[in-house]
């Protein structure tokens, strides 16, 4: 991430041009804006999110709406959520009128979320269908396993386990047809929190397995981190503390050996 970082700041520094015939330079403000909210320096977000806005009026219309997406996310991670509201309407509404599906779902999603953390259920679910309606209408596949598990999750945070699992079990069906093995994990191992959450421990077992052996096939340290580690919960849950030692002690490992600034970020942790 530091490199990344490295690269976007050199490329603003020199004004590098791309392939994109608008406004490179505030292009990469967005990018350097998305890099810093990932790595958690928000006041850096910020200022250089805010430069990028003073200029937004020249920007095409698709890069309008990604700055004011960007701008919502940013406000939604440090709780100024009325901000968030208003930067994702803005998105929304340019969105909608260059009709860019993709990026409207992912609008849609973002508002869901940010709903759901204002304990506005109703208005988030009605966001989340909406998202579904755009990804639908455009085919975007994996658009709708994000939003399939983004539901399941909304679901499990309502306790309604039937249908969160409902909604997990639609995700690795359309990962599996597209060959989707990192979202194949996660669904399994969604499924299998869905089981573990209602003490069914030796159904929920049988799902991380399986999530387990798709993680190992691709080598997905962070996969491989939380799967594990749901694993050792069901073990402690089934009072088997021999095998959840030794789950924690494999997930100890994994975690070692992961960078210092820690890769093991943007999971859904179950």
């Amino acid at each position: 991430t530091q490199a990344v970082t490295r690269n976007i700041e050199e490329k603003i520094q020199k004004g590098e041009l791309t392939e994109s015939p608008e406004l490179p330079l505030y292009k990469y403000y967005i990018e350097k804006g998305w890099y810093y909210i990932k790595l958690g320096r928000f006041e850096d977000a910020r200022v250089i999110l805010h430069q990028a806005e003073l200029k937004a009026r020249f920007l095409t219309p698709y890069w309008q709406g990604v700055l004011f997406n960007v701008l919502g996310v940013l406000h939604a991670e440090i709780s100024t959520w009325q901000e968030a509201d208003y930067y994702y309407e803005k998105a929304i509404e340019i969105r909608e009128s260059i009709k860019d599906l993709k990026g409207l779902g992912a609008s849609y999603i973002d508002r869901a979320i940010l709903y759901q953390d204002w304990d506005k259920d109703e208005e988030a679910l009605k966001f989340y269908m909406k998202a579904e309606e755009a990804y639908k209408q455009v085919g975007y596949k994996s658009g709708l396993i994000t939003l399939y598990i983004d539901l399941g999750t909304f679901y499990l945070g309502l306790r309604k386990y039937e249908n969160a699992m409902q909604y997990f079990e639609r995700a690795y069906k359309e990962s599996y047809k597209i060959g989707s093995k990192d979202t194949m994990v996660l669904a399994l191992n969604n499924i299998g929190s869905s089981l573990r959450l209602t003490s069914r421990f030796r159904e929920a077992e049988v799902f991380y397995r399986r999530a387990l052996e798709i993680a190992e096939e691709i080598n997905s340290a962070n996969l491989k981190f939380l799967v594990n580690r749901n694993l050792m919960l069901t073990y402690k849950g089934m009072r088997d503390y021999q095998k959840a030692s030794e789950f924690q002690e494999i997930c100890m490992n994994i975690a070692r050996n992961l960078e210092a600034d820690s890769q093991i970020v943007n999971f859904i942790l179950l």
